[in-house]
This record gives structure tokens, sequence and C-alpha cells, in this order.
């Protein structure tokens, strides 16, 4: 058979799509459950043990802080609260669950926080928030 730029390109062009098909199918399962967020009134801590700790003292934590974060005194020894403001506030991809314990879920999320400086002007502040929560605060997000 002889080779044009033609027969090339579709050659070219049927090898990436067969490489792609894996991907692809696997991308189409994800895309079928849909990005995931956070129930309101959850909380989200720090480290396991804290998340436990927490949950049975009734919520007995220490807070997040953003200005103590700012100042950079905040510990990772911190629980947040997801409210309405901060579901808001989560930028896509919105929650990822990087592991599992049990009952609970190690979850990640970037929340923008603003801060208006002048009448145009803001300051904007992007953090990753890295924790605890349990498996049922974990839903698919409804657009």
């Amino acid at each position: 058979m002889e080779m044009t730029l033609g027969n090339a390109a579709r050659g070219a062009a049927l090898a990436a799509l067969l490489a792609l098909a894996p991907a692809s199918s696997g991308t189409a399962a994800a895309k079928e459950e849909g990005p995931l967020t956070l129930k309101e009134g959850s909380w989200v801590c720090g480290t396991l043990e804290l998340y436990r700790r927490a949950r049975d003292n009734d919520w007995d934590a220490p807070r997040f802080s953003m200005a103590k974060f700012r100042a950079g005194t905040q510990e990772n020894e911190a629980c947040i609260f997801i409210d309405d403001d901060l579901l808001e506030d989560m930028m896509a991809p919105f929650v990822v669950v990087g592991g599992k314990d049990g009952g609970e879920v190690r979850v990640s999320f970037i929340v923008e926080f603003y801060k208006r400086i002048e009448m145009l002007h803001r300051r904007f502040s992007r953090i990753t928030i890295t924790g605890w929560t349990d498996a049922a605060n974990v839903e698919t997000r409804i657009p």
C-alpha cells in the first residue's frame, strides 16, 4: 500500500483515537457521577484523629481562622465549618476524594476568599483545604 499524506494523516488520527479510547471511557464514567461537593453544615478537620475527637465532643475543636492563616500561625489541627458562603466560594474541581478510612474520607478542595479594597479592586486568596470528613457529607454537585 502506498502512503500518501492523506493516508498518513488518517492513520495518525486513527492511532490517536485508539490511544485515547481507554482514557475516554474512564472519563465518561467519571462524568456520569459528576463533580462532588460537601453538604452544607458539615465539618472538615485537618487530621482524622481531630475529626473523630471533634465529632465525639460535639464539635468542640479549634476552628480555622483566615487571620491566623494569613499570619502563618494557623496550625493543621483545625476544623472548618462548611456553610453556604464557603460552598459558593468553592472552585472547580470542587471536592476531590483522596482516601478512605472506615466511614470517613479525605477530601481536598479550593476556596477563593476575596476582600474589596477599593471600588473596583479586590484582593483574592485561593486556599487549598485538605482534611477529613464523614463519607455521607460528600455528595454529587447539582449545577
